[in-house]
């Protein structure tokens, strides 16, 4: 059951949402190919931090913050 919701998270589908909320998870490492990855870039709810092309780094909007570049490392 968890690798099913697991792979219900990654792959972006119904109420992935309340998912990621119902575990308390603030961040997410993952394969910038994943569909996680392309609904994650385009959320206000979520920042990424790092980019190499191999992995992404994202972590969930603090409430009230209006920057989605803030704390980016770039490399």
């Amino acid at each position: 059951a968890l690798v099913a919701k697991y792979q219900h998270i990654i792959n972006a589908r119904y109420d992935w949402e309340s998912d990621l909320k119902r575990f308390a998870i603030d961040s997410v490492v993952i394969k910038p190919d994943a569909p996680l990855a392309a609904v994650l870039k385009q959320s206000r709810d979520w920042t990424m931090l790092f980019d190499d092309g191999h992995v992404i780094v994202f972590r969930a909007t603090p409430k009230g913050t209006g920057s989605r570049s803030r704390n980016r490392l770039d490399v």
